[in-house]
């Protein structure tokens, strides 16, 4: 596990850096006023459906991944389908965490933390089977099955409740 943290995470001693901080604050300000915009609209176009918040957070979370197709332009192609398989799953993430908290501050800051530390990696994993695999389960495995867990019970009503009172805050006339 120390090896896979070393790898994947801490190439050397941890140093503030200026510009993936930068680069993290405008992404992550970007990135989610769009995903505020996506939800809150399909939040109102799924209003009478039974699974509103299910789909909400699904949908939101493919329009997130499909954009980061465009980075098949400055990327391998590979490397661009991980990064759009990446966004589906951490998109699914984002959208729980909003609805759930339903402050839009909550995700950004959340979301940044997260680009801080990603744009501090060098490109590319290790193709060593051991630490793809943990990779796998830390980046994949675990989001997709929280958010399963988030939308279920209790915590379902949350997001529900939550979707209800962001509506109420909106005054849109489709």
């Amino acid at each position: 596990m120390s090896r896979f943290i070393s790898q994947a995470f801490l190439q050397s001693s941890f140093r503030f850096a200026w510009k993936p901080f930068f680069d993290a604050i405008s992404t992550r300000v970007s990135e989610e006023t769009f995903r505020y915009l996506s939800i809150v609209t399909l939040l109102e176009y799924l209003k009478e459906t039974k699974y509103q918040v299910t789909f909400v957070v699904i949908i939101s979370a493919m329009i997130f991944g499909a954009f980061h197709l465009l980075n098949v332009m400055d990327e391998p192609f590979i490397a661009a389908i991980s990064q759009v398989i990446m966004a589906f799953v951490s998109g699914l993430v984002w959208a729980i965490i909003y609805l759930y908290t339903g402050k839009l501050w909550a995700m950004m800051i959340i979301h940044g933390i997260y680009d801080y530390f990603m744009f501090l990696q060098p490109i590319g994993i290790s193709t060593s089977n051991s630490i793809f695999i943990i990779y796998c389960v830390i980046e994949v495995i675990i989001p997709i099955l929280l958010t399963i867990w988030m939308l279920t019970g209790k915590r379902y009503k949350v997001l529900q409740a939550n979707a209800r009172r962001i509506m109420l805050r909106q005054n849109f006339s489709f």
